[in-house]
């Protein structure tokens, strides 16, 4: 069996979880014998069409500025579609395995299988296969319930470019008769802005129609299943993945020391320093515990942007200011498990719907319980008060009380982590997708046999 995996970029571009992930399943299928390969559009350096990466068969392909304009509304362009076909011919594909939904990875890669009778699979690694916006927060502050509105979705991504949110959906309703197409306009700002949302609805009816042409929609966590079926998916096409890591599973794993009373409590955050993962809403809960209190925050954060790096100055500024916040340089992949162990408690103060954060179940891995917001996927993953607490989101106040509590009481610390489950290896999920990718295979062979 020949499978391709798609996602968004790949290395050595910097990856995100998504990429560690295709990358591990990548080796995991072809350990068992399953000709894995990887596709990925291209977007910096030097441009290399194919290569090895740990062994596994890469292509990269280039992104005309065309076909992110028509994909940016999941509208098809031919031409970046009929480059895909050549690559999945190229490739020998039995298989299409999306691993992401945007501009660069979606419409054309599923039309050009579709041409060609190749199966998709899709894996839905954010809240962005049905939010618009990305976050999967109605209004960037409210968990929302993900069902695609015509009215609502438009407002609600023309009100996180800055419009206000009245304005935002009077913006919806009075230009839900535009008509807008895949090229670029020319016209000034204001009228760029306003045409936004008629986009977003073209957007939402367009994917809906491209649902239809996906076999199989395999999730990541129980919270997002219903959604997709909200929107239409059947019930049957849906496929809940296996809680694992993107890790083998390891025969022993270092394991954190058993809080004492005499001891220092050492809670730790491990991530990118956006908004969205809220290292500074950790900070700033850290800096209302009173000094008296016995307590270390330790912050591993990786910064990638300019928006990064202001948030980077921010802690800085107070971790200077406080000496129990740490702000410590990033981890490779090799350390964060030995650093992990050596914590009392993760912090995961999350502002959005993540899918199924890998940080949380690598804590699990080494008998660590979590501190998170009781938002999406870390909500599936932590139960409260038995491998973890959790808490409102944007709660300072609230996660401010959980750290006290961690700190007067740190054999709370050990009921909570007798409490966490065990944590299955990349091969739960390999022999999983290779079900799936089997299934839709012979399905497929059915309906033209």
């Amino acid at each position: 069996m020949r499978v391709l995996l798609v996602p968004n970029i790949f290395f050595p571009d910097p990856p995100g979880g998504t990429e560690v992930g295709v990358l591990a399943l990548a080796k995991a299928l072809r350990n068992n014998g399953i000709e894995a390969m990887v596709a990925a559009p291209h977007w910096n350096g030097e441009f290399r069409d194919h290569y090895q990466w740990e062994d596994v068969p890469v292509w990269r392909y280039r992104v005309t500025e065309r076909s992110m304009q028509s994909g940016a509304i999941d509208m098809e362009d031919p031409e970046q579609s009929r480059h895909f076909e050549a690559l999945l011919r190229e490739t020998g594909a039995e298989v299409l395995s999306l691993h992401a939904w945007m501009a660069s990875v979606g419409v054309n890669q599923i039309m050009a299988a579709q041409r060609l009778g190749i199966p998709v699979v899709a894996t839905c690694h954010l809240a962005n296969v049905t939010c618009p916006r990305g976050s999967g927060m109605r209004w960037g502050n409210t968990p929302c319930d993900l069902l695609m509105d015509p009215i609502r979705c438009p407002a609600c991504v023309v009100q996180s470019k800055g419009l206000p949110q009245p304005v935002a959906l009077l913006a919806s309703h009075v230009t839900r008769s535009l008509k807008v197409n895949g090229t670029r306009s020319n016209v000034n700002g204001v009228l760029r802005g306003l045409r936004l949302a008629p986009k977003i609805r073209t957007l939402t009816a367009n994917r809906r129609k491209l649902w239809k042409l996906v076999d199989e929609f395999v999730v990541q966590s129980r919270w997002y299943a219903p959604i997709l079926s909200l929107n239409g998916v059947p019930e049957e096409k849906i496929k809940l993945a296996p809680v694992c890591l993107y890790r083998q599973q390891m025969r022993t794993l270092p394991q954190s020391s058993k809080p004492h009373r005499n001891q220092k409590v050492v809670i730790g955050f491990l991530g990118r320093l956006t908004h969205a993962k809220g290292a500074d809403l950790l900070v700033r809960a850290m800096q209302n515990v009173p000094r008296e209190i016995d307590l270390e925050i330790r912050i591993h954060g990786i910064v990638q942007s300019e928006r990064e790096r202001l948030i980077y100055r921010e802690i800085r500024r107070q971790a200077d200011a406080d000496g129990r916040i740490r702000l410590m340089p990033a981890l490779s992949g090799d350390d964060v498990l030995p650093q992990l162990s050596k914590w009392d408690l993760l912090c995961v103060p999350s502002r959005v719907q993540d899918m199924r954060p890998q940080v949380i179940l690598e804590a699990f891995s080494v008998g660590v319980p979590v501190i998170g917001t009781a938002l999406g996927g870390v909500s599936d993953l932590v139960d409260d008060g038995i491998n973890g607490w959790l808490f409102p989101a944007n709660d300072s106040h609230a996660l401010q009380t959980l750290l006290s509590r961690a700190a007067h009481d740190p054999g709370l610390i050990e009921n909570l982590r007798k409490g966490i489950p065990p944590v299955h290896g990349i091969e739960s999920l390999s022999a999983f997708m290779a079900d799936r990718y089997q299934s839709v295979i012979s399905n497929y062979r059915k309906q033209i046999g």
